[in-house]
């Protein structure tokens, strides 16, 4: 019997593990009697848990003292409770600390009453909307770019169809732009791939270029259209002030007259790697171009804006006659132009290439068209 009272009383007398975690004070809000953590809720043996500290009375010790311990304090919550306590005040510190604006405060405090695996869950949901947007932004560094070797096509293309003797209109329907980007999807070895047609964001880009470089050549065919018509009759149109280039700091080109295959050479010299053949066909046209904006000078135009819109209006007005009609109309044309500016042998005109003047069915074919002479009416 006396072993039994010294071991109680060796058991009894041995400190805890850890003395100071007996003294520490319980956190904020806790009340007596709750949740007292892991290492409390580890102390279930006699004389072990801080019941029993410093406690030397074997009696007191005793195995009915150790099961009179309450175990309702060692009970957790549901891990699915729709609430953790009041958080209203701690959301509301969030909400000042980050500034939310008064909707997303309002949230963060519903959010504050949910459960933790309701939260888990809306964040991950939000977190794939996330995803969805980054993924549909490219930062500016990782933009597509255009191959060397489209770049390159689309700079001949852009002023080879303008070029063109039976273009039907240059800026309604976007037809050029039509042309163009055809031709670029006949040759797919250029850059064009289909990959690349059937990416919104990279065909956007292409046919952006395209629209660039258009806007570009018809403001270089215009403005060697307007300074040919020289400096006399424009001082009589009075509309020497629209030979002066928007950009104050660009340097003025001073008009010169020209007649109309030195005109026709100005626009050919657009495109310095692969001008246009000085053909009949495209002095004619070119003829045509210049008379329309000596009609439109003499309304007195603030700027030549509308110069485009208004040339494939009478383009269409012209194609309403017969073929025989239109073929007379335009020569005389020619002729009147050579009137005014300066007569031109007829053997300074290139010989006109034979071909198809169907251009989007060259362009669908993908032939190379190495000069406006390609799309010549027969």
């Amino acid at each position: 019997m006396s072993g039994l009272d010294n071991d109680q009383n060796s058991l009894a007398g041995t400190p805890p593990s850890s003395p100071s975690s007996h003294s520490a004070p319980l956190p904020p809000g806790l009340p007596h009697g709750s949740d007292l953590g892991p290492r409390q809720q580890q102390s279930s043996e006699p004389g072990v848990g801080p019941d029993f500290a410093g406690t030397q009375d074997s009696d007191a010790a005793g195995t009915d003292d150790a099961e009179a311990v309450p175990t309702t304090s060692q009970k957790r919550r549901a891990p699915d409770s729709e609430s953790d306590g009041d958080m209203s005040q701690y959301t509301g510190q969030v909400s000042r600390h980050f500034k939310l604006k008064r909707t997303d405060a309002d949230e963060l405090t519903a959010l504050g009453k949910r459960s933790i695996r309701k939260i888990l869950l809306y964040n991950t949901g939000q977190g794939m909307k996330t995803r969805e947007r980054l993924d549909a932004i490219q930062p500016a560094n990782a933009v597509w770019e255009i191959p060397k070797r489209l770049w390159s096509e689309i700079e001949y293309y852009t002023y080879a169809v303008l070029c063109s003797p039976v273009l039907p209109t240059y800026v309604s329907g976007s037809y050029p732009v039509g042309v163009v980007l055809k031709i670029v999807s006949a040759n797919p070895g250029w850059g064009y791939t289909p990959e690349v047609k059937n990416d919104k964001q990279k065909q956007e880009i292409v046919a952006e270029r395209v629209r660039t470089r258009l806007t570009d050549r018809r403001s270089a065919i215009k403005t060697a259209i307007l300074l040919s018509i020289g400096p006399e009759k424009l001082t009589e149109l009075d509309a020497m002030h629209l030979t002066k280039p928007k950009n104050a700091k660009t340097q003025p080109t001073p008009p010169v007259k020209l007649n109309i295959l030195q005109l026709a050479a100005e626009v050919s010299g657009l495109h310095r790697s692969a001008p246009a053949k000085l053909t009949l066909e495209l002095c004619a046209r070119i003829a045509y171009l210049r008379r329309r904006l000596e009609k439109m000078l003499q309304d007195k135009p603030k700027n030549t804006d509308q110069y485009w819109k208004i040339v494939d209006k009478k383009l269409v007005e012209l194609r309403k006659g017969s073929a025989v009609e239109v073929s007379r109309m335009i020569q005389r044309g020619l002729r009147e132009d050579q009137d005014m500016y300066g007569t031109v042998d007829a053997n300074e005109y290139e010989e006109a290439a034979s071909g198809d003047n169907d251009i989007v069915n060259i362009a669908a074919a993908g032939k190379s068209l190495p000069s406006s002479a390609m799309f010549l009416a027969s």
